[in-house]
């Protein structure tokens, strides 16, 4: 679990970052993306749209 919370948000910082380069709303994206991923059981890589992030 704590594997893929990490990997949840680094793929969601990282996918503001190299869109807008802005931190603040980088760290919200990976903590939105962490969060989501918590919610789909025995799942080895959580899919989620980006409307379902925001």
């Amino acid at each position: 679990m704590i594997n893929r919370l990490g990997d949840s948000y680094v793929a969601g910082f990282l996918y503001v970052y190299l869109i807008e380069g802005d931190i603040a709303k980088d760290m919200v994206y990976g903590s939105a993306c962490a969060a989501l991923s918590t919610t789909i059981p025995n799942e080895t890589m959580p899919l989620f749209t980006k409307d379902r992030v925001e």
